[in-house]
C-alpha cells in the first residue's frame, strides 16, 4: 500500500473512532487463539491492528479476548487496551461485544470480530458519518449470514441473502447508542451480534449498505479456512 493511500485514509478517518476486536471464544478445530495464527510474519492480531492504524487517525483500539488472553497480550507489538470476557466458553460473542462497547469512551465504534482476515482495500468504500456495514456479493458460503440490501440501506440480517456480510460493523450517532443499550440487557447475551442488530434496525436504527470490492477477506472458522488464507498469502497478495 502507497503512503499516498495511506495519507488519503487517514485524512478520510481523521474523525476519533474506537474499534471493538472481539476475539474470546476458542475453537476446537484450533490448539491456539485464531488470534495468534500466523500470518506471513506476524499473526493476525497484530496484522488486524497494523490495518487499522495504517488506515484510521489514532483509533483507540479495544481487543476483548478470553481464551489464552495472558498469550495473546504478549504478542501484541503495538499497545491497545484490553478487555477480558471471562466465561468465554459460556458466553456468545455479544457479550464479548458488550465488553468493549462499555470500555470504549468515542462517540463512533468500529466492531471487527476477531477470527477475520481483511486486508486495507476491505475498507475502500467505508465513509463515518453515518452507521453502516460492509458486505460482499463475491463471498457466497451458504452457512454465512448474509445482508438484505434495499438501495443503499440494510433492510435486515438473513441466512438467506446472496450478499454476505463482512462481520465488520460501524456504528455512530442513535445506532451507537441503541446497540450497546441492546447489548447490555441480560435477555440478550446469548443472541448472535447479526440478531442484535436485526433488533436496532427493528427499532428503528438505520444502517448504509456498504459494498466492498476487497480481493480477499475471510473468516477463519475452520482448518480449512486458514489453509484458504495460506494459499492467499503466499501468492504475495496483501493490499
Amino acid at each position: 500500500m502507497s503512503d499516498k493511500f495511506t495519507l488519503a485514509k487517514k485524512t478520510l478517518y481523521s474523525k476519533p473512532i474506537g474499534v471493538i476486536i472481539a476475539g474470546a471464544s476458542r475453537r476446537p478445530f484450533f490448539d491456539e487463539p485464531r488470534s495468534l495464527l500466523s500470518i506471513n510474519n506476524t499473526n493476525l492480531i497484530n496484522h488486524q491492528i497494523k490495518i487499522i492504524n495504517d488506515l484510521f487517525h489514532t483509533p483507540d483500539i479495544i481487543f476483548v479476548g478470553g481464551y489464552q488472553i495472558e498469550k495473546i497480550q504478549s504478542s501484541l507489538t503495538k499497545p491497545i487496551r484490553i478487555g477480558v470476557n471471562e466465561n468465554y466458553d459460556d458466553s456468545s460473542l455479544v457479550k464479548t461485544i458488550q465488553i468493549g462497547l462499555n470500555i470504549n469512551i468515542l462517540d463512533s465504534v468500529l466492531i471487527v470480530y476477531g477470527d477475520m482476515f481483511f486486508n486495507h482495500d476491505i475498507f475502500d468504500h467505508l465513509h463515518t458519518d453515518t452507521s453502516s456495514v460492509i458486505y460482499s456479493n463475491k463471498k457466497n458460503k451458504k452457512q454465512e449470514v448474509g445482508v438484505v440490501v434495499n438501495g443503499n440501506s440494510v433492510d435486515n440480517f438473513s441466512y438467506n441473502s446472496k450478499s454476505k456480510w463482512a462481520q465488520i460493523l460501524y456504528l455512530t450517532g442513535p445506532e451507537l447508542k441503541k446497540f450497546k443499550e441492546l447489548c447490555n440487557k441480560k435477555e440478550n447475551e446469548n443472541l448472535m451480534g447479526f440478531e442484535i442488530i436485526n433488533k436496532m434496525i427493528n427499532q428503528g436504527g438505520k444502517l448504509k449498505a456498504v459494498e466492498t470490492e476487497a480481493e480477499f477477506f475471510i473468516d477463519i472458522d475452520t482448518l480449512e479456512d486458514y489453509r484458504k488464507t495460506k494459499r492467499y498469502l503466499s501468492k504475495g497478495r496483501v493490499t
